[in-house]
């Protein structure tokens, strides 16, 4: 009956253990995302700017457009994999989304912007713009709280 029970308990805690290990790796494959994409949001930015100063629009809507995609395609990856098995698995993966899905709006805004065909449009664009960049501090808030509360409610701590 002892034995029994130890075996229990046993399975139980390595059931568990593998929980935090899925946890705590859905986490940092989150992370390992986010950061990939700086060099190319960096670049991106850079051109965006430069092309916005020589009047390029359709410039602007090449590299927004290639920087949409990416970010559209990371978004895809992360729609089509499960959840991790692991207490508000489901709830982070969906916080993620929405995370990269706000950066994906703001090259989506980009692409208008250069697609735009006047002055008066892209002015519209501009405010669209900056309606989308003044939520930036907030889905950076929201997701790092629904990371730590991930974390937490699987017994890991995120490395800063």
């Amino acid at each position: 009956m002892t034995r029994n029970l130890l075996y229990i308990l046993f399975v139980f805690l390595c059931l568990s253990a593998c929980k935090t290990k899925n946890a705590f790796k859905y986490s940092q494959d989150f992370v390992t995302k986010e950061k990939s994409l700086l060099p190319f949001i960096e670049i991106t930015e850079n051109k965006v700017a430069a092309f916005i100063d020589e009047e390029k629009y359709d410039s602007v809507t090449i590299v927004a457009t290639q920087m949409e995609t990416r970010i559209k395609n990371l978004v895809d990856s992360i729609k089509a994999a499960p959840a991790p098995e692991a207490a508000q698995g489901e709830k982070f993966k969906i916080d993620v989304i929405k995370y990269f899905e706000f950066m994906q709006s703001v090259y989506t805004s980009y692409k208008n912007y250069g697609r735009a065909g006047s002055n008066e449009v892209r002015d519209i664009e501009i405010e669209k713009l900056q309606q989308i960049v003044a939520k930036k501090e907030s889905v950076t808030t929201t997701i790092q709280t629904a990371q730590r509360s991930f974390a937490k409610a699987n017994g890991f701590k995120i490395e800063k």
